[in-house]
C-alpha cells in the first residue's frame, strides 16, 4: 500500500497520534466551515485569515481544531 503524504496529512497525523497541543491542519474543510458558521461570515476563511484569527487560540490550536470538528460533527447530524 502506498501512502501519499502532503502537509495536511502530516498536521493531521501530528495533531492525531503525537498529541501535540498546537497544530493547525491546513485546508481542513470541516474545521473552516465548522469556524465559518460560529463566527457567521459569508464564506469559509482562507487559511491565512484563519490562522490569524486564531492566533489566540496557541498554543492550544490542536484543541480549538477538535472543538470545530466536533460542532461540525453534530451540525451535520441534525441535518440528517
Amino acid at each position: 500500500m502506498i501512502v501519499k503524504l502532503n502537509e495536511t496529512n502530516l498536521k493531521e497525523a501530528s495533531h492525531e497520534c503525537l498529541l501535540r497541543p498546537d497544530i493547525l491542519p491546513k485546508g481542513d474543510i470541516a474545521m473552516q466551515e465548522a469556524f465559518r458558521v460560529l463566527k457567521n461570515l459569508p464564506a469559509r476563511p482562507v487559511h491565512a485569515d484563519f490562522e490569524a484569527a486564531t492566533l489566540h487560540w496557541r498554543p492550544w490550536r490542536s484543541v480549538g481544531t477538535r472543538i470545530l470538528w466536533h460542532f461540525y460533527l453534530c451540525e451535520r447530524g441534525k441535518r440528517y
